[in-house]
This record gives C-alpha cells, sequence and structure tokens, in this order.
C-alpha cells in the first residue's frame, strides 16, 4: 500500500521546480545562441552575396565593351566587343587592332563592308553580322583561324569568298535569308561546320 509522504512530495515538487527553471534557463541559452547563430549566418549571407555581386559585376565588366571607342582606348583589354544596334554604316580599319577580341557581335546595323584589317583578330571565335547590308565579305576573312561562330543572315550577299573553305574551326555558318544562289566549292571542306 502507497503512503503518502509530504516532505517527500514537496522536494519532488521543489526538484520539479528547480529542474523546470534550469530546462527554462538553458532553452533561454539555446534560443539566445540560435538567434545569435542565425544573426551571424545573416551577416555572413550578406557579406557572401556582395562580395559574389562584386565578383560577378568585375568579371562581367572586365573585357567586355559595347563602345568603340572605348575599345579603341583599351585595345589590349578588349575580348568581347558588342556594337550590335548602333546605326554603324562603317567599321574603322582600327577595329584590327584589337588583337585580344574573342567575340565580336555586330548585328542589326546598316554596314555594307568589312574591313580587310578583320584579318588581324586571329583569336575571333564569334562574329555575328545578322541583318546588316553586306553585298560581299573581304577575302581576308578566311584568316581567322580560331573562328567557330560565323552569322551572315538577312544581308545581301550573292556570293562567299573561295577563302571562306579555311575557317576549319568553322562549327555554325548561318546563312539564311541572303541573296546566295550557289556556294562555294569550299564549303565541304569544313570538316567542323555541324550546323549551317
Amino acid at each position: 500500500m502507497f503512503k503518502w509522504d509530504k516532505r517527500s512530495s514537496f522536494y519532488n515538487n521543489q526538484s520539479c521546480n528547480q529542474s523546470k527553471i534550469k530546462i527554462q534557463r538553458n532553452f533561454m541559452k539555446f534560443r539566445l545562441t540560435l538567434v545569435s547563430i542565425q544573426k551571424i549566418a545573416m551577416i555572413h549571407l550578406l557579406f557572401f552575396l556582395c562580395f559574389f555581386c562584386k565578383q560577378q559585376t568585375e568579371g562581367q565588366e572586365k573585357g567586355i565593351y559595347v563602345d568603340l571607342k572605348k575599345a579603341f582606348r583599351n585595345p589590349k583589354d578588349v575580348q568581347v566587343l558588342n556594337l550590335s544596334s548602333q546605326e554603324l554604316e562603317i567599321l574603322p580599319w582600327e577595329v584590327g587592332n584589337l588583337r585580344n577580341l574573342q567575340e565580336l557581335s555586330l548585328a542589326f546595323n546598316k554596314l555594307s563592308a568589312i574591313p580587310e584589317e578583320i584579318k588581324r583578330l586571329q583569336k575571333l571565335q564569334s562574329l555575328d553580322l545578322y541583318g546588316n547590308r553586306l553585298e560581299a565579305l573581304p577575302p581576308e576573312i578566311g584568316q581567322l583561324q580560331n573562328l567557330s561562330w560565323l552569322s551572315l543572315s538577312k544581308n545581301q550577299l550573292a556570293t562567299l569568298p573561295a577563302e571562306i573553305k579555311l575557317l576549319q574551326n568553322l562549327q555554325y555558318l548561318n546563312l539564311s535569308k541572303d541573296r546566295l544562289t550557289i556556294l562555294p566549292k569550299g564549303i565541304g571542306e569544313l570538316s567542323n561546320l555541324k550546323i549551317l
């Protein structure tokens, strides 16, 4: 038979209350610690995001130009030059001085010719001439040994220079909406060409 002992009940209640207080204190410490960790994590996250955004912005700006005059002031730095939709009628011969240029977009302009100095762009990989007024390409275009992407679509080209066969790294060639009726024989020698 169970006997009720007030003293043991008192001690049990007191120890329960003390345990409850300890648990509450520990919980408060845990919550404070958790809040501190969350704040620290947020600060670290914000710092990381700021650092990442800065790196991305610097990475995007470095070597990328949309202004021809600025590009000519820093010819060695220019890797990407986007002159699309700028109403250009003439591409200056000085473009040949951009020796580190890898991508050149001249889409949606009014160009009727490309200067022969383009041959000096030996690192050029992508050339976008979509939507201009080109009637012919200079034979020197065949000297762009690293060119892998070439868009000549929506121009007034009736022929292509035979030297186009020298573009052995060419993988993409867009000739749609031109006036071509026949392709040069050498186009079959472009062994890496995947899209025509």
